[in-house]
């Protein structure tokens, strides 16, 4: 996947919850908010971590987040031929603890990363758009969902 991501140009037109199936999950939508609004998703494996796409009332997919995308053992950076991002948001919601997001909306990518070593923790991905648009409607500001514990 590291290798994927230098080229990045953004979420293709689309795409259906059976194009995200390959990941393995899937399934029936489940109604979540989303920068204020109320939107579907669904929940996938994805390699060692998980991810949620978030669809539009054509039920396409118009965000896809991927949380730990790689191995545990493995340290992934940001490849340096992405040059640099177009924001860098410290402290801006912390749906992935102790990351910033690094922004690169022109090719519809957000890295998390760690703030100390900026390995990738987790990646957003969706259409091209500026930066005040993922901020304002692509989840830039969400925080760690509540999970509550089971009983003891």
């Amino acid at each position: 996947m590291a290798g994927e991501i230098h080229g990045w140009r953004g979420l293709p037109d689309g795409v259906t919850d059976e194009d995200l199936s390959a990941f393995g999950g899937g399934g029936p939508a489940r109604a979540t908010r989303l920068s204020g609004m109320t939107v579907d998703a669904r929940d996938y494996t994805a390699g060692p971590g998980r991810a949620r796409a978030f669809f539009d009332d054509d039920d396409h997919a118009f965000l896809l987040w991927i949380d730990d995308p790689f191995p545990p053992d493995q340290t992934v950076l940001p490849p340096a031929d992405l040059g640099a991002p177009e924001a860098e948001l410290v402290g801006v919601g912390d749906r992935l603890s102790g990351s910033m997001q690094l922004v690169w909306a022109s090719r519809g990518l957000t890295l998390f990363v760690s703030i100390g070593r900026r390995a990738i923790l987790g990646l957003a991905l969706y259409k091209p758009t500026d930066v005040s648009y993922y901020r304002t409607w692509l989840g830039a500001s969400e925080s760690t969902p509540y999970r509550p514990r089971g009983r003891r």
